[in-house]
């Protein structure tokens, strides 16, 4: 790979085992003598830059599909990376009067590389590309969006309590004992919230549901042996949709989840600059790899209790500094608390909302 310029005298190749960026080769072509130098690296920037430019579409194909979904759909596989990179080389040549058989370069390079998402409903067979929608930004940003700083009551309370929210959600709690996820996306046409309901397929363990229109609220429900809080895909998911641009009110947007486990919650972004750099993290190297980093680091899992997921679910929040809140609610979703870490473990401090 040349980046055009020093009259093509750079060259990195990237060494791959086990199909993954091991390291990199550089070549230095000394223009005077026109000849061509090697040298080894191990520095993690450049092999970030080729991890992400060479497998970045292979690690977002899904766990457990073997075709990608239609389009539309905010599965994992359509959260495509743009990344982009600037290097920098310096380079100590040899004087004039040193032989250039004893004389090797000594290369300094640095790779910088920023790698953010979109939604990939909007594509261009022409020429391989992806574009977000009218009136978004590739990183995400939606223009007059601010980050207000409002309690989380207040924040939840919008959307989710609103009798269209509540009443959609016992719907599916109703629908727990099922094998298969439901859910629905609600969006605020004219102060009505709109719904448009979504249906999985038997036995898989997440919900294919079309963002692209933009949404306030999505609600879903886990049916039996699924876990009793959010999931890596509800995270990895509500990342996509904030980076692609189509969450249309981060400040009063509402993630909603009924388990057969009894329980239901509602996950509200309350710090977004925290929340945009944690969602950086969560897409950075696609699905596969960031289900087993949230199930090593956030110890939630189906043979917890209901109490242990909470406690495990909220501190993995707190320690990654995600910007998020989690709420719950009774059993009619009339009455709704935020919840946080206690003083000891698996207590749970609960304020209720007015």
């Amino acid at each position: 790979m040349t980046f055009g310029q020093f009259d093509e005298s750079f060259v990195s190749v990237p060494i791959i085992k086990n199909e993954k960026i091991v390291s990199v080769m550089q070549g230095i072509r000394n223009k005077k003598t026109n000849k061509v130098f090697f040298s080894h690296t191990e520095d993690t920037e450049s092999i970030s830059f080729f991890q992400n430019i060479i497998f970045s579409k292979r690690i977002l194909k899904p766990l457990k599909d073997t075709a990608y979904p239609s389009n539309n759909s905010t599965s994992r596989a359509y959260w495509q990376p743009v990344t982009s990179c600037s290097t920098r080389t310096l380079i100590v040549g040899c004087t004039q009067d040193a032989s250039g058989a004893n004389c090797t370069p000594i290369v300094s390079t640095t790779t910088t590389c920023t790698t953010t998402y979109i939604f990939t409903n909007d594509y261009d067979d022409s020429d391989d590309g992806y574009y977000p929608p009218d009136g978004y930004t590739y990183d995400g940003t939606r223009p007059n969006v601010s980050n207000e700083e409002e309690d989380p009551c207040a924040k939840m309370s919008k959307y989710g309590k609103s009798e269209k929210t509540k009443s959609l959600m016992r719907n599916l709690k109703a629908e727990t004992s099922s094998n298969k996820e439901k859910g629905y996306t609600l969006t605020d046409e004219s102060n009505s919230l709109v719904e448009t309901y979504f249906e999985g397929e038997i036995g898989n363990s997440f919900l294919d549901i079309d963002v692209s229109s933009g949404v306030n609220v999505i609600i879903h429900s886990h049916y039996t042996g699924l876990l009793s809080i959010f999931s890596p895909d509800d995270i990895f998911n509500i990342a996509g949709a904030y980076k692609g641009g189509f969450i249309r009110d981060p400040n009063n947007f509402v993630l909603g989840v009924v388990t057969d486990s009894g329980t239901q919650y509602y996950l509200i972004i309350d710090d977004l600059q925290k929340f945009s750099n944690f969602a950086n993290m969560v897409l950075q190297y696609g699905f596969d790899i960031y289900n087993h980093m949230y199930a090593n680091l956030s110890k939630v899992n189906q043979s917890n209790t209901n109490i242990q997921n909470e406690y495990n679910f909220l501190n993995y929040l707190k320690l990654n500094n995600s910007g998020l809140s989690v709420m719950k609610g009774d059993a009619d979703m009339n009455s709704w608390s935020k919840i946080g870490k206690g003083d000891n473990k698996n207590e749970i401090k609960e304020d209720k909302c007015p």
